[in-house]
Order: structure tokens, then sequence, then C-alpha cells
């Protein structure tokens, strides 16, 4: 996350780190259901990332702490028509070998469109800096802007906004999701606690980080309600 804060402790119950067979953070994911996983594609679409231990409600990358989950994927459910070449389709669903006993995070109705500008919060443990060597010690958020589809598009003119995709992010720049928040949660806050929180996106691509005029992309979990259900 760049140009973000480390998020309270506690706020984000529903966000999960993925690790691979060493044991390393590579991407995010939430909790939707007390089994069940959301995440981007492009990161458990190969043989080696399909399988990801997962922690759930963790503060920190590594220091020690104890209240989080620590479950296995056992299912991975990607999406039929991911192309890893455009991204679209960017979303997949793990199934846990055990529930969760952290309290999942809200998906939007079908129809739900945020007004142009709206507030967002987008969470992960992943880079401060483009080409930055390491991820977060901690939990990270930051709050940037939903852009509508027209100026999603205006600013992506090369038909890179597939159906299904929305950006977020600040015209100005410096506010951005970044390498290792992949698959994490792009969500419309509640202004106290996590339990009214609507995740509107998964964090899929991007042109570098926070570069002005080029927001995130994120994948819209309203778009593909249905398919998650």
């Amino acid at each position: 996350i760049v140009g973000g804060s480390a998020a309270p402790v506690g706020r984000y119950p529903y966000m999960v780190s993925l690790r691979d067979a060493s044991g390393s953070h590579y991407c995010g994911g939430s909790l939707i259901a007390p089994r069940v996983l959301l995440t981007a594609a492009h990161c458990v679409a190969d043989a080696v990332h399909k399988f990801p231990s997962v922690h759930i409600g963790r503060q920190y990358l590594s220091q020690a702490e104890s209240d989080y989950d620590v479950r296995r994927t056992v299912t991975t459910a990607i999406h039929g028509s991911y192309d890893p070449a455009t991204s679209a389709n960017d979303i997949a669903l793990l199934r846990l070998d055990a529930a969760s006993t952290k309290a999942p995070l809200a998906l939007p109705t079908f129809d739900l469109v945020p007004a142009n500008n709206t507030p967002l919060s987008v969470l992960g443990f992943g880079t401060t800096s483009e080409g930055g060597m390491y991820l977060s010690s901690d939990l990270q958020h930051v709050t940037i802007a939903y852009f509508d589809a027209a100026t999603c598009q205006a600013l992506y003119p090369f038909g890179q906004i597939k159906p299904g995709m929305l950006c977020a992010g600040a015209l100005a720049g410096g506010k951005d999701s970044c390498q290792g928040d992949s698959g994490g949660p792009l969500v419309l806050p509640s202004s106290n606690s996590a339990s009214g929180d609507l995740q509107l996106g998964v964090t899929s691509w991007g042109y570098g980080c926070a570069r002005p005029g080029l927001p995130g992309v994120y994948t819209s979990t309203a778009h593909y309600r249905s398919w998650i259900n």
C-alpha cells in the first residue's frame, strides 16, 4: 500500500495473507464466509501457488502475535474465463480445511454502483513504493476514491478495462495498492466497525503504483456476485 498508514489493531478481522510453501506472504485475500476466501485468480493460477496456507486476521507480517487463524486451502475455484494476458475475470475462491473464527466481510448486492469519488479503503501487506524491495511489516490501509466507469475508461483508453473491472485511486497519484497487495479487498468502509464494511473489489492490476492519472484496477465483486454464490 502506497501513501497509507498502519491499520488500527483488529479493524479488519477478515483480512487474509496468502502464504507460499516457504511461509512467505505473497498475496492478500478476504474471508467472505467461515470457510471461504475471495482472492485474485492470478494469485492462485500457477500450480505452486494453487493451495496456499492462509493467515486470517493478522496485524503483522511476521512478528509474533497470537490472535489470528491459520488454515489450509483444500479447494481452489478460479473463474473459468480468467485471462492472464488481459487480467479479465481475475477472481478466485478458496475453500478452507476448517472454519475461521474471524468475522467475514460482507459482499454488495449485484446492483451496487458507488457515486464517483466515493471514499474507499484498500488494505494489504504489500510494498509501500513502486519497485519497493520489502513488504510492509504491518497491515496498511489507505483511503482512495472510486472512479466511475466513464472516468476509468478515459484513463485507460486502449480497451484495458474489461467488463467486471473497476478503478480506484487518487488522480494526483500518491495513494494506491502495490506489489503484494494483489487479491486483497477494496472496501466501502462503515464508520465504526468491520461488521458494516462491504467488499467492492479485489486488488488486480495497475501500471506501476500510485502514478498520477493511473488508478489501480480492481475486480468488481458486484459484477461477479452470482458467480461467487
